[in-house]
């Protein structure tokens, strides 16, 4: 998003009262903004409308989890009965998105023998709440893979597979991770929703004041930076060329910080549908199948 043009009337409307407030106070139009930032668009309700065409199958197990005072819808996708099982697989969508993006990949792994679980993070799908952030992001896979895991393999998309990276530093159990369209910084997010509704580059820093305060985390800590170092499973990172919404130079960093990671690059899938790609469920797919590299003697 590059200018407020063609932007809901509300949100121009909101943007509008901010940049008022901060002629007058800098640091409450900084938490009004924080709070912007942190309310996803579109709404839920316009998101799971538009996922309508991929339902979850009929087998597909839900539950409601209480959570940090909202409720987590969580899903679990069981093999049929004559499949051999493969192992435990985590899905996780990215900001503005939903589980049921995955819905593709999660019949896909399930029909080769992968017990799938999926969750709606807070404000998202059918989970509770109107606002969240990427370090509940964070805290809701964790608090998902102490109940579900350990897991074979993780699956993160955008803000989510940046929320999976930070849950793998800290200790998420899981054996192989795909990054599928990840940003690389919190931070330069920031900057961009900024300029994308066109509020005062002089809000970002009270913005980001807020932002640490709410979370209790500096933003520094949860860049790609920071926690790449940390992932010593295998890794495969996916993306597309032509991504509006993550720009590609997002992956080349990520590649040059996990230089042991494999990268598959795609042409014309952008941000969301590379999701449901046919080619990149097959390479995750293959991924997860491989065998694993043969310990080194001696």
């Amino acid at each position: 998003m590059s200018s407020s043009q063609g932007l809901p009337l509300a949100l121009r409307l909101s943007v509008h009262g901010i940049r008022g407030l901060g002629r007058i106070d800098h640091e409450l139009a900084g938490r009004w903004a924080m709070r912007l930032f942190c309310t996803p668009l579109p709404p839920k309700w316009a998101v799971n409308a538009k996922l309508a065409r991929w339902p979850w199958p009929e087998t597909v197990e839900r539950e409601s989890l209480p959570f940090q005072g909202e409720t987590l819808r969580v899903y679990r996708l069981v093999p049929a009965d004559d499949t051999p099982r493969r192992g435990r697989v985590l899905l996780t969508h990215g900001w503005a998105g939903a589980a049921r993006q995955f819905v593709p990949m999660a019949r896909a792994l399930s029909l080769a023998g992968f017990e799938v679980h999926a969750l709606d993070h807070v404000a998202h799908g059918r989970s509770s709440g109107l606002s969240t952030h990427l370090p509940q992001f964070m805290q809701a896979l964790e608090y998902v893979g102490q109940l579900r895991g350990p897991f074979d393999l993780v699956v993160g998309h955008s803000m989510g597979a940046g929320a999976m990276a930070m849950a793998l530093a800290r200790g998420l159990q899981a054996r192989l991770f795909v990054s599928i369209a990840s940003p690389t910084s919190l931070q330069t997010v920031l900057h961009e929703f900024a300029r994308g509704v066109r509020l005062p580059e002089t809000l970002v820093s009270p913005m980001q004041s807020a932002l640490e305060a709410r979370t209790g985390m500096r933003l520094a800590s949860l860049e790609a930076a920071q926690n790449a170092p940390h992932l010593a499973l295998p890794v495969l990172l996916v993306h597309d060329r032509q991504d509006r919404t993550v720009r590609y130079a997002n992956v080349e960093r990520l590649q040059a910080l996990l230089p042991h990671a494999r990268l598959m690059s795609t042409d014309g899938h952008g941000h969301n549908r590379i999701l449901a790609a046919d080619e990149v469920i097959a390479e995750v797919l293959a991924f997860a199948l491989a065998p694993p590299p043969a310990e080194s003697a001696g």
